[in-house]
């Protein structure tokens, strides 16, 4: 049985097709190549059961350089506040500042609601105090959750590595044809 697995993956199209099979299943982002080796390697003695449970356990590789921190209830609030009011401030000034048809902002209770109007769709940003998270709903990129890194003083998916400010600079950027930086990290 495990030679007859082997040779269906001896082939470079057949390799690449378990390597993104797997990177899709468990959400790796890079699964070396020594992990589909040829028929008479170690690997291959084990079940593929086995190795691709093994190959699922380990932790993904992100290309950023943020560490998720563990927070008390207090820090998360204070962080999470000062992000959510910081973002507020800066797309109340900048609906302020351009002529966006049916733009508006609305902060309430955790929750950010964004319309871009015709140009960009709605975004709605909210803090999830149970999970210490960011939560963003991009009309664009769909949604997404944003983890706390203290020393870097970052909101950052560990899915993407890319930080909220990133995220949102990028997207609103792109919808209204203008370059913005967002001020949070």
């Amino acid at each position: 049985m495990h030679t007859k697995i082997a040779r269906m993956f001896a082939s470079t199209g057949a390799r690449r097709a378990m390597v993104a099979m797997l990177s899709r299943a468990s959400s790796l982002t890079r699964i070396t190549h020594t992990a589909l080796r040829a028929p008479s390697s170690p690997i291959h003695q084990r079940s593929p059961l086995s190795t691709t449970r093994s190959l699922l356990q380990q932790s993904p590789t992100t290309p950023n350089t943020y560490t998720m921190s563990t927070l008390d209830e207090a820090k998360y609030h204070e962080v999470s506040t000062q992000a959510m009011e910081s973002l507020t401030e800066f797309l109340e000034d900048m609906g302020d500042e351009m002529d966006i048809i049916d733009y508006d902002i609305e902060y309430t209770s955790g929750v950010l609601t964004l319309r871009l109007g015709e140009k960009g769709g709605t975004y709605v940003i909210n803090k999830q105090p149970p999970n210490k998270q960011i939560w963003v709903s991009s009309p664009f990129s769909g949604p997404e959750r944003y983890d706390y890194d203290v020393e870097k003083g970052a909101w950052f998916c560990r899915h993407s590595g890319e930080s909220l400010g990133t995220l949102l600079g990028r997207e609103i950027s792109q919808a209204l044809g203008v370059s913005i930086e967002v001020p949070i990290k």
